[in-house]
């Protein structure tokens, strides 16, 4: 049987625009999530490391 739950990297999304001629950029911190297979979104949770994740990711579905 397949996980219920499992790690996604998170996508970086880019917000910006110019001004005064300069090219402003921020972006979303690079990272990871756990996502939800069974109501097909990520949960809220942010991890920093893949490592972090996996742990949390793993232990939900031993929960399971």
């Amino acid at each position: 049987m397949e996980n219920r739950y499992k790690v996604k990297r998170q996508i970086s999304i880019e917000i910006g625009g110019v001004k005064s001629g300069l090219r402003t950029s921020t972006s979303s911190p690079p990272g990871f999530c756990i996502y939800d297979m069974v109501k097909k979104k990520d949960l809220p949770e942010f991890y920093a490391s893949q490592a972090e994740a996996e742990m949390q990711c793993n232990q939900l579905n031993k929960d399971d």
